[in-house]
């Protein structure tokens, strides 16, 4: 191999080097070319997170392979955001990425497709009132003396219990982070207190 071609290659693996590796760099600093824009922007991050998970997840109508959970970097831009699973009614919404910046999706909630059922019959109770959770996952329903958990997601019913107070004179505290439902009831002595699992419907009597 002739000097002359010797520096031949070398120069032109030189000005390979000179224009990837910059475009490199900047790809795994996390920029990109908005083609929209017509110019180079930091990408920004879009986390997406539903109930139940696995969900597909669809940008302006184009399927990616990921699913939820997921955390996307992606240039800045509205987004026209679609998350679905089989059997479930879809998510749909508009979001902004802006860049340098993450935007968060985490309470989407999937509702289970299925024919309406009537839960309880409520006419004639003597008194009833529902709460439901802050994720909108569980739903408790009070009818008289009558206490029912619902996983809304799943579409089920978890728990059916009897309790001796009616819904006026007890306290509840709804805490999907730690799976359970607290129920404190009034009694002529010490009040009683009873946790029930969501996730199974296990019901725990505590002592007072």
């Amino acid at each position: 191999m002739t000097r002359t071609t010797r520096a031949v290659i070398f120069y032109t693996f030189l000005a390979l080097f000179l224009v990837v590796a910059p475009t490199v760099l900047l790809y795994t600093s996390g920029y990109r070319y908005n083609l929209r824009r017509g110019r180079i922007e930091q990408v920004g991050g879009l986390v997406l997170k539903s109930m139940p998970r696995d969900a597909l997840v669809t940008l302006n109508g184009k399927t990616l392979g990921a699913r939820t959970p997921t955390n996307l970097k992606l240039a800045p831009n509205e987004y026209e955001v679609e998350v679905r699973r089989d059997g479930y009614h879809s998510w749909t919404k508009t979001l902004l990425v802006e860049s340098r910046a993450t935007t968060f999706a985490e309470d989407i909630v999937l509702w289970k497709e299925s024919v309406p059922v009537m839960l309880h019959a409520l006419e004639g109770s003597p008194s009833y009132r529902t709460i439901l959770s802050p994720d909108l996952r569980f739903a408790v329903l009070f009818a008289g003396k009558e206490l029912s958990v619902f996983d809304l997601a799943r579409g089920t019913e978890v728990q059916r219990a009897t309790i001796d107070q009616s819904p006026d004179v007890i306290t509840t505290s709804l805490s999907p982070a730690l799976g359970s439902l607290l129920i404190k009831e009034k009694t002529a002595n010490l009040p009683r207190w009873t946790v029930i699992r969501l996730e199974n419907g296990e019901r725990i009597n505590l002592a007072s």
